[in-house]
């Protein structure tokens, strides 16, 4: 009862295991097989040179850093440094002006 469901599907199945087993040509399956593998190594190599390129744009990008920070330094080191500035002038004094008089603070006791 479970096989009359799916007839199609049974042949189907069926279908695709005889044309699986049967003895195909030997040299096109060695071409297909050389194809696969010519393509993965491809794909491989350029993985590779692809991580290679990365890595060192990343050393080259460390080594340029340094190099500008090494540059930097050597340039502020070479700078002159300004002198001290000179004291200003000392301002005039001034004197409070005063209006009162003056007398004896002991006397008047």
């Amino acid at each position: 009862m479970g096989f009359a469901r799916y007839p199609f599907a049974i042949l189907s199945v069926a279908v695709l295991t005889l044309l699986g087993c049967t003895s195909g040509d030997d040299s096109a399956r060695a071409a297909l097989l050389d194809e696969s593998v010519a393509s993965k190594l491809a794909s491989w190599q350029m993985r590779r040179d692809r991580a290679c390129r990365i890595q060192a744009l990343g050393q080259a990008e460390l080594l340029a850093d340094s190099l500008i920070l090494d540059y930097a330094r050597e340039q502020k080191l070479m700078l002159a440094r300004p002198g001290r500035p000179l004291r200003p002038e000392e301002p005039p004094l001034r004197r409070p002006s005063d209006t009162l008089q003056l007398a004896p603070f002991l006397d008047s006791l």
